[in-house]
This record gives C-alpha cells, structure tokens and sequence, in this order.
C-alpha cells in the first residue's frame, strides 16, 4: 500500500494498495496422485480514499468515511463511515467483466463500544466490543447473511503513545548553541488516559549531550 497523499497536487488521504492472491497458483495432490491447481494466480489493485475524519460542515457525527475502487477479474466499489465512531455503515456492488451476471450488492452495520463511554474507572480496565453484520445479495445463490463478534480485552493499555519524533540536520561544530537552547527536534506525545498526568520524559544526546536530559511535562488527554 501506498499513501499517494505524499505526493504533489494529490489529496491526502488517497491510497494505493496492490495484491497478489496464490503466487503461481495453488495446487493439491490428490491420493491418486493426480495433481491439479485449484487457485490461479490473482491481481488485485485499487484505490481508496478518506476525505475527513470528522464531518466538516456542522454537526452531523459522521467519522471516518472510506471509500474504496479496485479490480481483478471483476471490480469492487465500496463505502463505509462511522456515525459517532459506535455505529458503521457499510455497502458495495461487484461485477463480473466476463459474464453477464448482474451486480451484487452488500450491505453491513458494525458496533463498536468501548467501556470508556459508559464507566469511570481506570483505563487500565478497558474493554472493547466488536459486532458485524454483513449481507449480500449473492445472485443466484441467493442472500447471504453473516453475523460476528469479539471482545477485546486490554487489562494495561499504554496511557501515554509516542506518535512522531523528528529530529532537525545538526552539526557537530554548533555543539555550544544546541547546549544553550537544547531544542534540537520536536516529538508528539499523546496522552491516552481520560486525565491530565505528569510525565518525565528522558532521552540521551549521543555526543552532542553525553549526560541523560530530563523534562518534566503534563499532558492534558485529547
């Protein structure tokens, strides 16, 4: 997968994803001894695009939509958005290129509760419920119904995540400025918890800082 977002007068949040199913394809023995492939080998490559996280023109709470286009011998269009990150929806169609069967639609609903909504203990208790509900219209086989479900137990979450750091070019003959100012780069820190918690974050220098560094910060939860 490729996050064409990086490039030049292209919208973030667009992607590029290339799959190969059964490289050479797969094949049995049989205990006669005869040997055939049962799965030939399969492209499939396509495009998805996130436009928004969060619905940008008032206050409807749509999350996350996801619209996805890809093709091997047939091609897949499909849509799926959060309502208030607890409820998904989600539909496609699919077609042949080389029959004249008609589309086949799909339709499904997700529910995703997490046990932060409805408690105040400690996140260190936290849980997650996952439910999905597909169903498509699989002519002529008729429809087809599936139901799934799990749980998600995390007894010791990370309360605080690192999520970026980048470092600025440095030059060993501006030692004594980077000594003075120590802003040397800049990292993300994210704060998981539902409170504000104080942490010391340490990091070392190599042979620019040859002692350990230390900040004390409070990290106010997002």
């Amino acid at each position: 997968m490729y996050n064409l977002g990086d490039l030049p007068y292209v919208p973030e949040g667009l992607n590029f994803g290339l799959m190969v199913h059964d490289v050479g394809g797969s094949q049995v023995r049989h205990e006669t001894g005869f040997k055939e492939t049962i799965l030939r080998e399969n492209i499939r490559w396509g495009f998805s695009y996130r436009p928004f996280s969060e619905w940008p023109w008032g206050k409807i709470p749509i999350n996350d939509p996801l619209i996805a286009l890809d093709f091997d011998n047939r091609w897949h269009l499909g849509l799926e958005f959060w309502l208030s990150r607890a409820l998904a929806v989600r539909g496609g169609l699919q077609k042949d290129f080389h029959t004249k069967e008609r589309a086949i639609l799909s339709f499904g609903m997700g529910l995703h509760i997490d046990t932060r909504d409805f408690s105040k203990l400690s996140t260190q208790n936290q849980s997650e419920l996952l439910i999905d509900f597909p169903l498509s219209d699989n002519n002529p086989t008729g429809s087809i119904k599936d139901f799934s479900g799990s749980i998600i137990r995390k007894n010791d979450p990370r309360l605080i995540t690192i999520e970026s750091v980048f470092i600025n070019e440095l030059f060993a003959s501006l030692y004594p400025a980077y000594a003075r100012d120590k802003r040397i780069g800049i990292a993300r820190i994210k704060n998981n918890s539902g409170d504000s918690i104080s942490v010391a974050v340490n990091y070392v220098g190599g042979r620019l800082f040859n002692e350990l560094q230390e900040e004390q910060l409070l990290i106010a939860p997002i």
